[in-house]
């Protein structure tokens, strides 16, 4: 209900902003077409104080869980840049990295109180080697199986996955 919300107001406020897509700005978005990068970023930014206070874990990873993807997105879009010839940013925007700053600390967090989903989220990152972890597949595989002992379903495939992938069956 709130997203709608937050939806219906960035479709109203933002016509008049400037616009650096090549894309033209959609002056009433269907709700089944995503989000521009300029209002993800918007709206996450918008429900960060909502998040940190709240104390609902499923909230806050959902939350977390997006602005990851985002912050994702937005590196990859960064680094394509720069490979193409254009310039590159010289450093990570200041609101991208607060985002990604809180977001992880979430997970981080959750994950230390041993909930599923934050402990399938940080074996993700081992297994693949993202957001400053480095590849370990070992601890990878150690999340994932106190996840799965939790009825993690996700992670009950991603054990199942490690071991097709090591030849282990």
């Amino acid at each position: 209900m709130r997203e709608e919300y937050i939806q219906k107001q960035l479709a109203r406020n933002l016509p008049d902003t400037p616009n650096f897509s090549p894309f033209p700005k959609l002056k009433n978005p269907n709700p089944n077409i995503p989000l521009s990068d300029e209002d993800e970023e918007d709206l996450l930014e918008r429900m960060r104080p909502t998040v940190l206070s709240s104390s609902d874990p499923e909230l806050q990873l959902g939350w977390a869980q997006d602005t990851l993807a985002w912050v994702e997105v937005a590196s990859n879009y960064a680094s394509r840049q720069q490979e193409e010839g254009q310039p590159a940013r010289s450093i990570t925007p200041k609101l991208e990295r607060e985002l990604r700053n809180d977001a992880k600390s979430i997970i981080d967090f959750l994950g230390e109180q041993h909930h599923p989903k934050a402990e399938f989220m940080i074996g993700m990152w081992l297994e693949f080697g993202k957001f400053g972890h480095r590849v370990d597949k070992k601890e990878a595989f150690l999340s994932y199986r106190r996840a799965a002992e939790k009825q993690y379903a996700r992670a009950e495939y991603r054990i199942g996955m490690q071991y097709e992938s090591s030849k282990q069956i």
